[in-house]
């Protein structure tokens, strides 16, 4: 008769025992972000800022001449025009 050994779970100490053999580069990576993300997040957030403040003096540029042009439509409908002779 050929003897079989039952194979039991894995015992917690066992695996603590390898996860601590394992090299760095093994290691699982940790889920806390890289001190660069931080800096990443403040310049995209900065460029945003700078892109905002831009459509905004755009905006107020272009009403501005709209209201130029406006202004002068108007002062041209309250002047006649007087034809020229043929």
């Amino acid at each position: 008769m050929s003897e079989t050994t039952k194979i039991g779970p894995p015992s917690r100490v066992g695996q603590a025992q390898r996860h601590h053999e394992l090299d760095k580069s093994q290691q699982p990576k940790s889920t806390r972000p890289a001190a660069g993300v931080s800096t990443e997040r403040a310049e995209i957030l900065r460029r945003v800022a700078n892109f905002r403040a831009h459509q905004v003096k755009l905006t107020r540029d272009r009403e501005k001449y709209y209201e130029r042009v406006q202004e002068r439509i108007r002062t041209s409908l309250e002047t006649p025009v007087t034809p020229k002779p043929l």
